[in-house]
């Protein structure tokens, strides 16, 4: 599957087992300065090459979201979040995609309002 432009954040299922991940795993991952990262519950970083997640041998792509899905998503379920100025909730996101373990864009919305917000 082709991955959209402005997509920041992607969940995939694992069609291969390696010594990182097993088949039929889901991961989330996320974009930062061009590159493809998924952080392991134990804080590992691995990277992965965008024309690997874009191979159906090796992942299917589930869901695909933009920095706007992710931040209209957070304002839909938390509405104290659209007071908050644009650029700052895109800095929270960020900020989550740093610090967090994510696999779905509802852990995201809930590191930013219970660390960030």
């Amino acid at each position: 599957m082709k991955i959209k432009h402005d997509t920041v954040f992607i969940l995939v299922e694992s069609q291969i087992n390696s010594d990182y991940i097993i088949k039929g795993e889901v991961l989330g991952l996320y974009k930062t300065n061009n590159v493809w990262l998924h952080r392991q519950n134990k804080g590992k970083l691995l990277r992965a090459a965008q024309n690997i997640i874009q191979n159906d041998n090796y992942f299917k792509v589930l869901k695909q979201y933009s920095m706007s899905d992710i931040i209209y998503y957070l304002m839909d379920k938390h509405p104290d979040c659209q007071t908050v100025m644009w650029n700052m909730l895109e800095d929270a996101v960020n900020t989550t995609f740093d610090e967090a373990w994510l696999c779905t864009i509802d852990d995201i919305c809930e590191y930013i309002t219970k660390n960030l917000i």
